[in-house]
């Protein structure tokens, strides 16, 4: 059953970290990023930005956004998410821009804060501040409603669910191990919820 929603709000689409705004004054407008195409460039793009995309498998609709928006980019795909990450500490040491696939939440956004890009909404943006839901089994309100009262006043920001995977995927902590630091740092986040 439906138990609330998080604060934290859900997207995905194209994203670059904060220094390439730096670099790219006009992002996160997409109509910018023609204006900086050669910036996201590499050796073997023939002069076309680059829009890093995640595996292949993924669902995605990134070169038809291209072509309809007539973008001077073109489209490769990372072997996986660590190859997305990879990618963004390679070209911050470079000094080339980097725009990507991302989503939040996500660690990322703990590790290498940065903007999605903001394109026409309808065929060519992804929707934005989509909710992260919370669900319980349908008995647990009456065999439990200490628990279940619980469940529906965690909330979660997208700072917090990023400092927690972050504690996971960049200081490889078990996720047990993890729940306890983030818990023992942030008793004025959860103990309300406990009340």
């Amino acid at each position: 059953m439906d138990s609330g929603s998080h604060a934290a709000t859900t997207r995905e689409d194209w994203w670059y970290p904060n220094f390439v705004g730096e670099m790219c004054p006009g992002l996160p407008d997409w109509q910018a990023l023609n204006a900086y195409a050669d910036k996201f460039a590499t050796p073997d793009s023939s002069g076309r930005g680059v829009f890093l995309a995640g595996r292949k498998n993924w669902p995605q609709h990134h070169t038809e956004k291209i072509e309809a928006l007539g973008l001077n980019f073109t489209m490769m795909h990372a072997a996986s998410a660590d190859a997305l990450w990879a990618a963004i500490g390679t070209a911050e040491k470079h000094g080339r821009a980097i725009v990507l696939q991302n989503w939040t939440p996500n660690f990322i956004e703990a590790v290498n804060p940065g903007k999605f890009i903001e394109f026409p909404v309808h065929d060519y943006g992804a929707p934005k501040n989509g909710y992260l839901k919370k669900a319980a089994w349908s008995g647990m309100q009456n065999k439990w409603p200490g628990a279940f009262g619980i469940l529906t006043r965690i909330s979660f920001s997208n700072a917090q669910i990023a400092e927690m995977a972050k504690l996971v995927d960049v200081a490889r902590m078990l996720p047990k191990e993890a729940a306890k630091v983030w818990l023992s740092a942030n008793e004025a986040v959860w103990k309300p919820w406990m009340e």
